[in-house]
């Protein structure tokens, strides 16, 4: 039996394609590089699935938990009572304040996405086949090492065309430009409030440069 042997060149570009994925992987676009004309009309919307209560947490529950307690199931379990001390606190506070401001956050989040996404290039028309939906994965206040709070929102997106098709998805965040201590935001709602305008002003900004598969280190 004959054995035939390829030809080096060939053998060089086809492993070249191999380690480079350039043979099978796409490109990682962007919503504001992609042909919104050829999407057609989108209509924005939020996946009900999504989280509906305002969520605080720390940076320093989050190292409690990393720390395991100093390792073994009862230094995990300690570590995991630690974080959940430390965060019930705060939760119960930034829960008074969403209770005087009321439910805003989703409206006000879409309010900031739709003009975004209009500058883009992108048709929006409610009911269009085309759409954006926004899953939100948590959004609240975080707290830094130094006790001072941001307004922060983290959400799934994907975008699909007329028919269904999934033509792009990543995971955005949004953090808004200053930060106060959760008291301050206790004694005014008011500055929450504004926080989470600012967190939905950078999210909607950072909706159109997350490139596609984009995922989270939450």
């Amino acid at each position: 039996m004959k054995i035939i042997t390829p030809h080096p060149i060939i053998v060089a570009i086809l492993c070249t394609a191999l380690f480079t994925g350039c043979a099978t992987r796409p490109p990682r676009l962007t919503l504001r590089q992609m042909n919104a004309s050829q999407v057609g009309p989108v209509s924005c919307e939020f996946d009900p699935a999504g989280k509906e209560r305002a969520k605080y947490w720390s940076a320093a529950a989050q190292a409690d938990l990393a720390s395991g307690g100093g390792g073994g199931l009862a230094g995990l379990l300690t570590a995991a009572a630690m974080a959940g001390i430390s965060s019930a606190g705060g939760q119960s506070q930034l829960d008074a304040v969403t209770k005087a401001t009321g439910a805003f956050e989703r409206p006000l989040l879409m309010s900031e996405v739709e003009p975004s996404m209009k500058g883009a290039g992108f048709s929006l028309q409610s009911g269009a086949p085309a759409k954006l939906s926004v899953r939100l994965i948590q959004y609240g206040l975080y707290k830094n090492f130094n006790e001072m709070a941001v307004a922060i929102i983290d959400a799934d997106v994907e975008l699909r065309d007329s028919t269904g098709r999934r033509i792009w998805r990543g995971q955005v965040r949004g953090t808004s430009a200053n930060a106060n201590k959760l008291k301050d935001y206790a004694a005014n709602p008011e500055l929450y409030r504004q926080g989470i305008l600012s967190a939905a002003t950078s999210f909607s900004q950072s909706l159109l440069d997350t490139p596609d598969y984009t995922v989270l280190a939450l």
